[in-house]
């Protein structure tokens, strides 16, 4: 799943270059700086959240100019499932941290005829796509791990705690319609 940043060109985006978030980059530091200075209560964890703008900007590009896109589909064979990452919900235990992904719908499993040359450059839709969330987890938290994506395989999920879970689920319900 690579996160491409994408530079604004009027109403088109055109490919900036592949970036990544998890491991000591992005995710980490920008959730380390919003709990460094709050007593964290090891037992239960702590929440967080981080925007697109805070994440492009933390990749040294300019929030006004510059969108995150995540190709969700980037093994299938002409498809373009792109999704614009709005912001990512964390909650950091000791070792390791639940996320969600807030995405809206740019295209979903779309087959143009260049698919190569499409991601290299696209018009933007007129309409706003969907809200949706995804839920991943990142082998770290507060105090050790390396905060590298979760293991993959034939099922890949994280188990959400209830403390995890009311947290997640008010920050997404105001997405939900």
């Amino acid at each position: 799943m690579p996160f491409i940043v994408y530079k604004k060109k009027g109403d088109k985006l055109k490919k900036e270059k592949k970036v990544s978030l998890a491991g000591y980059g992005a995710i980490y530091s920008l959730a380390k700086s919003k709990y460094s200075n709050v007593h964290i209560n090891e037992e239960k964890g702590i929440g967080w959240e981080i925007t697109e703008k805070e994440i492009i900007k933390e990749l040294g590009f300019d929030p006004a100019s510059y969108r995150l896109i995540i190709d969700l589909k980037p093994s299938v064979k002409g498809n373009i499932s792109f999704y614009y990452l709005q912001r990512i919900f964390g909650y950091s235990y000791y070792g390791w941290t639940p996320i969600v992904l807030q995405l809206e719908t740019i295209f979903v499993d779309e087959y143009p005829e260049n698919p190569e040359k499409f991601k290299q450059e696209f018009q933007v839709p007129s309409e706003k796509g969907y809200v949706v969330h995804e839920f991943l987890y990142l082998q770290g938290g507060f105090k050790e791990g390396s905060w590298v994506w979760g293991r993959a395989g034939s099922i890949n999920g994280c188990l959400l705690w209830p403390d995890a879970l009311r947290f997640f689920m008010e920050k997404i319900s105001p997405y939900i319609k």
